[in-house]
């Protein structure tokens, strides 16, 4: 469809060369009007709520219902019925994954099945006279649906009294557990589906005087209370968008056993059988509808739109290009749901039977619909025929004599125009002189146009006014002589009250809805201020916290700032005198192409233990401290690696998932962490990895991610890696990543698909970083034998007498058995100093001498058991606890803390986590147990352990709390002591 403006008198001999020439081309914008859950997909549909509301008023209720699919036996039977025998023993889950189309249609079934009774004369929500539905996606799962239902002579806050509103509510909203002995299908439905648990969907971090608190964005728990309480509407969405306390509208009537149950209707619960959550939203300013409409026809999250923009830009193809392919790596995934329901033809939207929407066009200029240019050819070269008939420029100027008298929006109200005489002799009907027909309609249309503002646009405003309720046959006649359409309306209004009631009406509701957002502006600042003067308790019932992980890395990143902060320029010059030649050439290298900033750095400094790679790095923070008066974040794979460059993680840094056994998912961070990422890291101008052998290609990716997440340059060209300088130093023939590829191994299309969900990504190893090297070894200058012996087996390479030196080294075993030869081990490291470290390949046989090393202590051995508690509907409780028991031990699936520990005073431990960087207590710090402090209360109980580590520090650890992900949907968090016995470590660990 090509549109130009009507005013422009172009033949059709002209518009086809300008056709052929490309001269026609414009934006795709309009194009995704027809595709699904795009943003201007729903364009339209959000137009036609708001005529609704100004036709109807403010809805009365906001219903969501989510479907429990893997709980329906009727779908998993009727999808065992539809496919045969080969389904016979799946379950409902993989029912649904295996045959999608049929549960799109059952699913739509049910939805409409449940709009039949909330629309019948039952009325469990009252009498329903319209409403509005939307059908939406969980991700890549099943369908949900928002509906907006109006009642009729339902109450109205701010119109109605407090209390018809409350007792309204009241009727037909509850929250009670019904008993299990009346109710046995209600009360497993309530406590399945409407009973809420915290996870990290739903929680949402605050800062407060006191600290950080974690606040659930849902409101659980929610206040107990004996009536129901109706709070000020602008309070409320201010509270709301500040994370405040008292964020809901009402609260009803609710005891202490009901606290975490969500509102619902008993009648719709039960027929449901899934999550409802429903909400009045029946409000005089309607400023809730507006809330409620904006959230009901949102768009999914898609890049599409802003791709066809580039398309369309005047960039370089190349900037094209580049954005269209950055775009692919986020774009949303449609699950086979989604699809299906598309290849269905199944709406996504949809209203009540009585409500039907016409747009008009009231805009001076109006778009017209172009000819096809098949059609275009028939005509005659000079012709100007070139658009279709529209309902505003041909059907109303050429309506029968009869309606002569008739405006144009009554006109489009009562009237349809049809290729087909009306059957019915009760039809009132016209013919046409084109030999169509005008029928009035038995319902009239809700008749929508765009609104313009009296104030900013008043000669559009009193055109679409003189246009709708002006009668007219020629357009130009509209002015009636006057230089503007502001003089002809205020010349005629006292001919055109209806014209003024109506216009009047739209401003009073433009305004009224304008005012309640000032106020509710007013209240945020209020809320604002007060949280400013005063020590804020937080929230009613908030889950208190320790300060947000991504706070506490930020604020060791700036304690190591303030360690170096106190070395001079005196100091730095010294210390880059020292540089030898090839960490010079590297350090001219990184401070040329940062101070030039003609090119980002995204360098790789190879080089073997002892080449001088941690000096290069402390020397190049130092000088961009001094001279740019910017940060450096460095950073390391693994806990003691970080400690030794005065660093982080490059997991705790940057907020990565952590694995788990197995490789887990990107997952984009929180509002609330990215801030305070983007707040801390606006000042790195250089970001160091250490030890990127141990980073994985998969790792890699994330990093690349993150970085473009934080910095915001998804969309920039050249954006990889945050358009931030990367320097990542090592040596790829040490030690390989745990379970992973190696950095500069190109991901597979399989692992971008399930661990990124997006269809493709370059090799950015290959693709993206320059090389360098580090040769001369600084760390064994006195010994070239050794040097030179490890840069031989370095590369697989070993001569005789390489072969003779690590035999001499060897620890002669005398037992045949393998308990044997473990005890003659372990006396072997009892009898080495103190603090001798075993390094072994496997977690197994590190287990079996740690466990030898142990029994030798001669103190009683004493159990640290961790404290577990599941965080998943009751129906999952049983297999996530036998999952939880069969990875028992293995740490790596539980966060890594163990189930059972056991120590003894005297043992040799090591640290899991990192608990205080500054101090050097990082994942991997070794220390011996001193002594073990009991809870006085329970004597079976740790408190405390006190552990002496290196330097004769003492520190008295506690547990940690940690969460993970037993299976899907289910969690496990876990209270343990982030600890393991150390005699002998793996040597990934090490």
């Amino acid at each position: 469809m090509n549109c130009a403006n009507q005013r422009d008198k172009i033949t059709v001999e002209r518009y086809l060369q300008m056709l052929k020439n490309d001269e026609l081309e414009g934006d795709l914008t309009a194009i995704f009007g027809r595709l699904r859950n795009t943003e201007q997909f729903w364009k339209k549909p959000r137009n036609d709520v708001n005529c609704m509301t100004q036709n109807y008023g403010p809805a009365t209720w906001f219903l969501t219902m989510s479907p429990s699919e893997w709980m329906w036996e009727d779908l998993g039977e009727y999808i065992r019925q539809v496919n045969g025998v080969k389904m016979a023993n799946k379950t409902i889950s993989e029912l649904v994954a295996l045959d999608p189309v049929s549960t799109s249609r059952i699913i739509d079934n049910k939805f409409h099945a449940m709009l039949d009774l909330i629309t019948s004369s039952d009325e469990p929500l009252g009498k329903i006279i319209h409403y509005f539905w939307r059908r939406e996606y969980q991700s890549r799962g099943a369908q949900h649906f928002h509906l907006m239902l109006w009642v009729k002579d339902a109450p109205i806050l701010h119109k109605s009294s407090i209390d018809e509103v409350a007792s309204f509510i009241s009727k037909y909203v509850t929250c009670a557990i019904p008993k299990k002995d009346i109710s046995p299908t209600l009360h497993q439905r309530v406590t399945s589906y409407q009973m809420h648990k915290h996870n990290s969907y739903c929680m949402r971090r605050k800062k407060t005087k006191k600290g950080f608190v974690s606040v659930c964005r849902f409101g659980f728990p929610r206040t107990v209370t004996d009536s129901l309480i109706i709070r000020d509407i602008f309070q409320t969405i201010a509270a709301r968008k500040t994370l405040s306390s008292n964020n809901r509208l009402y609260n009803i009537v609710r005891s202490k056993e009901s606290d975490m149950i969500n509102d619902y209707n008993p009648a719709l619960l039960l027929a449901w059988n899934g999550n409802i959550d429903i909400q009045y939203v029946g409000e005089k300013t309607a400023i809730l509808n507006y809330y409620v409409t904006k959230y009901t026809t949102k768009s999914e999250k898609t890049h599409a739109s802003d791709m066809f923009n580039d398309i369309n830009s005047t960039k370089s193809l190349r900037s094209r290009l580049y954005n269209i392919g950055l775009r692919v790596l986020a774009n949303r995934e449609c699950g086979a749901l989604e699809a299906s329901d598309t290849l269905l033809g199944i709406p996504l939207y949809g209203t009540d039977p009585q409500t039907t929407i016409r747009w008009l066009d009231v805009n001076i200029h109006r778009n017209r619909r172009v000819k096809s240019k098949s059609e275009m050819t028939g005509l005659d070269p000079n012709s100007t025929d070139i658009y279709y008939d529209s309902w505003i420029d041909n059907v109303y100027p050429a309506r029968p004599d009869e309606l002569k008298d008739m405006n144009l929006f009554d006109f489009s109200k009562d009237y349809d125009l049809v290729n087909t005489r009306p059957v019915s002799n009760k039809v009132e009907y016209y013919v046409l002189a084109n030999k169509k027909y005008l029928k009035k309609r038995d319902r009239p249309y809700l008749i929508n146009h765009y609104l313009y503002d009296v104030e900013q646009m008043p000669e559009k405003y009193f055109f679409s006014l003189l246009l709708l309720f002006k009668p007219w046959r020629i357009l130009d006649d509209l002015k009636m002589q006057h230089e503007t359409y502001t003089e002809t309306f205020n010349a005629v209004k006292d001919d055109l009250q209806e014209a003024l009631r109506y216009g009047n009406l739209r401003t009073e509701l433009r305004n009224i809805l304008q005012t309640a957002f000032e106020k509710v502006e007013e209240k945020v600042a209020e809320l604002n201020e007060e949280r400013e003067n005063i020590v804020d308790e937080g929230p009613d019932n908030p889950l208190v916290f320790e300060a947000l992980e991504a706070v506490n890395a930020m604020e060791d990143l700036n304690n190591f700032d303030l360690v170096e902060a106190d070395i001079s320029e005196m100091n730095e010059q010294a210390m880059i005198d020292k540089l030898n030649s090839d960490q010079k050439k590297v350090f001219d290298t990184v401070t040329n192409k940062i101070t030039n900033k003609k090119e980002i750095l995204r360098h790789f400094v190879s080089g073997t233990g002892g080449t001088g790679k941690s000096y290069l790095i402390k020397t190049l923070k130092i000088w961009i401290k001094n001279n740019l008066h910017k940060n450096v974040a460095i950073t390391a794979p693994t806990g003691i690696a970080a400690f030794n460059v005065n660093g982080l993680t490059i997991h705790r840094l940057l907020q990565l998932p952590v694995e788990h056994k197995q490789t887990p998912k990107y997952k984009p961070l929180s509002d609330e962490v990215l801030q305070v990422l983007r707040t801390d890291l606006k000042t790195v101008e250089l970001f160091i990895i250490d030890e990127v052998s141990m980073i994985s290609n998969v790792t890699l990716a994330y990093i690349n991610l993150r970085l473009c997440e934080v910095f915001d340059t998804s969309d920039v060209e050249d954006g990889w890696f945050g358009k931030k300088h990367i320097l990542v130093l090592g040596d790829l023939l040490q030690l390989p990543p745990v379970r992973e590829k190696s950095p500069f191994e190109k991901l597979t299309p399989s692992e971008i698909n399930k661990l990124i969900g997006s269809l493709s990504i370059p090799n950015l190893w290959a693709e993206l970083f320059t090389y360098d090297e580090l040769t001369l070894n600084m760390r064994q200058l006195d010994d070239s034998t050794f040097v030179e012996m490890l840069k031989r087996i370095r590369v697989g390479v070993t001569t005789q007498s390489d072969r003779d030196i690590l035999s001499n080294r060897l620890i002669p075993l005398l037992s045949h058995s393998n308990k044997g030869r473990l005890m003659e081990i372990a006396q072997c490291l009892r009898d080495l100093p103190e603090d001798t470290v075993c390094l072994l390949p496997t977690r197994n046989m590190c287990m079996q001498l740690n466990d030898a090393m142990l029994k030798a202590i001669p103190h009683p051995e004493m159990k640290l058991v961790a404290k577990d508690s599941l965080d998943c509907s009751k129906c999952m409780i049983t297999k996530a606890r036998a999952c939880l028991q069969k990875y028992e031990d293995d740490a790596s699936m539980t966060a890594g803390l163990e189930e059972t520990i056991i120590i003894k005073e005297g043992a040799k431990v090591m640290l899991t986590r990192n608990i205080d960087v500054s101090l050097g207590l990082v994942n991997g710090s070794i220390g011996v147990v001193q002594k073990v402090r009991w809870d006085p209360e329970d004597r079976t109980k740790p408190k405390q352990l006190v552990v002496k580590f290196a330097n004769n520090l003492i520190h008295e650890l506690l547990p940690i709390k940690s969460k993970f992900e037993i299976i899907p949907r289910a969690y496990v968090y876990r209270e343990q002591f982030p600890i393991c016995v150390a005699y002998a470590l793996t040597i990934h660990k090490s």
